[in-house]
């Protein structure tokens, strides 16, 4: 097995919630410590769990754009 070509989702891992708690905290001090009024954030389309992850903190979907000569999803958190 190509160790470099395993994703995530084909392992049998359990969702411990870290990095929902990481990103949960960097944002909520970033937001402050900056005064920002929204953050926006890239994944590719086909990355279910960082996909999950942004909706999960309350990130929303704006659509497609292309970044670096491929397509990602384009995603912003407003306060």
């Amino acid at each position: 097995m190509n160790m470099e070509k395993l994703k995530r989702d084909q392992l049998d891992l359990p969702d411990l919630g870290y990095a929902f708690e990481a990103a949960e905290a960097v944002i909520s001090d970033e937001m402050k410590r900056y005064e920002l009024t929204k953050i926006q954030a890239v994944t590719y389309p086909n990355n279910i769990a960082s996909n999950k992850l942004l909706e999960k903190l309350g990130f929303e979907l704006l659509g497609e754009m292309e970044l670096y000569g491929s397509v990602n999803n384009l995603y912003q958190f407003q306060c």
